[in-house]
């Protein structure tokens, strides 16, 4: 089994609901499939520690300058299939309300905000499998 590892963002406006990009691609070996709803994540480049992935994070995946604060928030595994495990460092921050992600990455794009709970409720396979762990890792502690 492979472990990949990522950076995972937990983007919140000031009511508490969550940024959630659509798949506009699928990469089946990782069960991201177009239309799949999912908070910001960047695979971590050879060479690159996370820190460094959640700044071209931000500039990929956000795409628009974000000054609030970003903090650590938890270190999770994740099996994604038989073959690959995620080893996904998540960071959570709060931005304003008007706040509007335009991604500069062409295989996601803007969709808007819900609540954590929202989210969950989502039938299966409307969202990735990482955004669900993440948000139930979230929602217990």
């Amino acid at each position: 089994m492979e472990i990949v590892s990522s950076v995972g963002l937990m983007l919140f406006d000031s009511a508490g609901r969550l940024l959630l990009l659509r798949e506009l691609e699928s990469k089946l070996h990782y069960g991201k499939v177009a239309g799949m709803l999912s908070v910001p994540i960047e695979t971590v480049e050879q060479g690159e520690v996370p820190s460094q992935t959640l700044r071209r994070l931000l500039i990929e995946e956000v795409g628009v300058p974000f000054s609030g604060r970003i903090d650590f928030f938890k270190r999770l595994y994740i099996k994604l299939n038989y073959a690959y495990t995620e080893r996904i460092f998540v960071y959570s921050g709060v931005c304003g309300s008007s706040f509007v992600a335009q991604p500069k990455d062409t295989d996601i794009e803007y969709f808007g905000w819900m609540l954590p709970r929202d989210i969950i409720d989502l039938d299966p396979g409307q969202t990735r499998l990482e955004v669900d762990e993440i948000l139930c890792v979230y929602l217990s502690r």
